[in-house]
């Protein structure tokens, strides 16, 4: 038998998770510290159920440091066996939108093949646009959008073009 050598190149995908439904009890919070609603809270909860029956594993959370989307990044890792010390918290997220989650995704260590991020709108629309020209004219709470993007190397991010893995929203996936 011929001695045949395989090459398997690694492709990098990226989970962009709305944020779940967020609780306004309190109106005169700052927007930062909104928790997350009993609505919410169970979104999330089903949300990483969801992913957990697709095998869906991420190498790297990195979530906005908003309480919203860090309590979503949280019951969806416990879900999956993600470490909670190792979620990341990046304020690039919240506050420097598209471009700012573009430039923190390539400055990942190549390592990291499969990265969630947790953040909000219109931000999360914005990216994906800009990763794989799909426009997303309804990203809800607790939405899920994976998109695959043919590179080995995060600092490619910039000339890869991405293709829609996945677009869950929480009306399909409703226990």
């Amino acid at each position: 038998m011929p001695n045949q050598s395989f090459t398997f190149e690694t492709m990098k995908s990226v989970c962009i998770i709305r944020h779940a439904k967020s609780s306004w009890e309190e109106p005169d919070l700052p927007d930062v510290v909104r928790p997350l609603n009993k609505r919410g809270k169970k979104a999330s909860q089903q949300l990483g159920k969801y992913l957990a029956q697709l095998h869906e594993k991420p190498d790297l959370i990195i979530s906005s440091p908003a309480t919203r989307a860090y309590h979503t990044a949280v019951n969806v890792a416990q879900i999956l066996g993600y470490r909670l010390k190792n979620i990341s918290i990046n304020p690039v997220i919240y506050f420097e939108g598209e471009q700012g989650i573009i430039n923190m995704l390539r400055g990942l260590e190549d390592k990291h093949d499969t990265v969630f991020i947790f953040g909000h709108e219109p931000t999360l629309s914005d990216v994906i646009h800009s990763l794989c020209d799909e426009s997303v004219p309804k990203f809800p709470t607790a939405a899920v959008f994976k998109i695959n993007l043919d590179m080995t190397s995060w600092k490619d991010i910039y000339e890869a073009r991405g293709k829609k893995a996945l677009f869950t929203v929480p009306k399909q996936i409703r226990e």
